[in-house]
């Protein structure tokens, strides 16, 4: 299989944050044993609760499974808010605001702190500057709390986050408070499969929103998860919510249609030798990011609209280059669909097959719908929108 190069890397702090958080470098700490028993705890525990539908038990109440959370899952998890920042960019959301209220909801160890920080230094010099970051960090651990206030602490005292405000709230989502919010960006990375029941949030969402806010919820790219999100999608859209990513249409999903089948992203991220250490220990070659997201919000504002393209499809699976063909399932506004070019019909016009990957955006001219395909011939045009 073809690989663009990869393009998710942890930012060039990141190993201090590490040391300022465990006490210790990362390659000094991932050979402790007693960091990497407890990363293989909470590993044989993910395992199990992606088995059952049950919510997952509280497991971020110590200091030892803190640390071990940050440093595997954490590590590896705040890169997967790139590409919905990014697409949600498109649509001017952070060009128009000096000032962004971000609601971190599970903020867990920083995950979603430390991906937007992140996220933010890498495009400082193509954003106007944001005068003011206030961020409220609600999670049911109090543990969870005091850890993304440390983060917080470390990322202001180093400059990579500007001037703003932390507040931490303590909040069960399986036991809701009402009163309203007015939050720009709100953030939710690993919450909705810990839930009872996920669709009893919108409303509460809603209501947090300001209003030409956006919600973006990111979930493990296993069956159970990701189909318990498209579900999620399904109840938002019944509930007036519009899927601004990563979907281009707003009727049901089609990977809800057969019960094995769920919808994820892909990336390539360059993985530290401390990292790999880790994985060696749980017998995991994490190589790439795998995760499912949504990006919702209340005033239909869409990425097909900010993409300004007619007819723009989501590759929706791996690209499969077999002899003599490529063959490629894409998602778009009228469904599902699996594509095939020949090798022999590969051309300038229809080159950047050579490289879709996962989750590309793309859009095709002169495509030629077959019973069971779409073929793409000499004359189709297969562009990717968003480099």
């Amino acid at each position: 299989m073809k690989h663009r190069p990869a393009s998710l890397a942890l930012p060039d702090w990141y190993d201090d944050l590490f040391t300022a958080m465990l006490g210790t470098p990362p390659a000094r700490a991932v050979a402790a044993p007693a960091l990497a028993s407890e990363v293989a705890r909470l590993n044989a525990l993910f395992l199990t609760a992606a088995g059952s539908v049950d919510p997952i038990p509280s497991y971020l109440s110590g200091s030892a499974s803190a640390a071990a959370y940050f440093a595997y899952y954490a590590t590896a998890n705040c890169l997967k808010l790139t590409r919905p920042l990014d697409e949600l960019r498109l649509s001017g959301f952070f060009e128009t605001r000096t000032e962004l209220r971000v609601l971190d909801l599970g903020c867990g160890t920083g995950t979603a702190l430390i991906g937007l920080a992140a996220w933010l230094e890498r495009h400082r010099d193509t954003l106007p500057a944001i005068s003011g970051l206030h961020i409220t960090a609600a999670d049911k651990a109090n543990a969870a709390l005091a850890w993304t206030a440390n983060v917080h602490a470390f990322l202001t005292g180093r400059g990579i986050l500007g001037a703003g405000t932390l507040a931490t709230k303590h909040l069960d989502l399986n036991r809701q408070v009402v009163a309203a919010g007015e939050h720009d960006l709100m953030l939710l990375m690993n919450v909705a499969n810990e839930l009872a029941t996920p669709a009893r949030m919108l409303d509460w969402l809603a209501s947090q929103l300001a209003e030409r806010g956006a919600v973006v919820i990111i979930e493990p790219a296993l069956r159970l998860a990701g189909r318990a999100l498209l579900e999620l999608r399904a109840a938002a859209v019944d509930a007036g919510w519009t899927v601004y990513a990563p979907c281009f249409r707003q009727s049901d999903c089609p990977a809800l249609e057969r019960e094995n089948d769920w919808c994820h992203d892909d990336v390539l991220w360059t993985r530290p030798a401390w990292y790999a250490v880790l994985d060696e220990a749980l017998g995991n070659v994490k190589h790439s990011l795998k995760y499912s997201f949504l990006v919702l919000n209340r005033h239909g504002a869409t990425l097909g609209d900010a993409l300004g393209a007619s007819q723009p499809r989501r590759v929706v699976s791996d690209a499969l280059h077999e002899k003599g063909r490529t063959r490629a399932y894409l998602c778009g506004e009228t469904g599902r669909f699996s594509c095939m070019r020949n090798t022999r019909d590969a051309g300038d016009a229809n080159r950047d097959v050579d490289v879709m990957q996962r989750y590309d955006v793309v859009h095709m001219d002169h495509e030629h719908p077959r019973e069971h395909d779409v073929q793409i011939g000499a004359d189709t045009t297969v562009r990717r929108l968003i480099p």
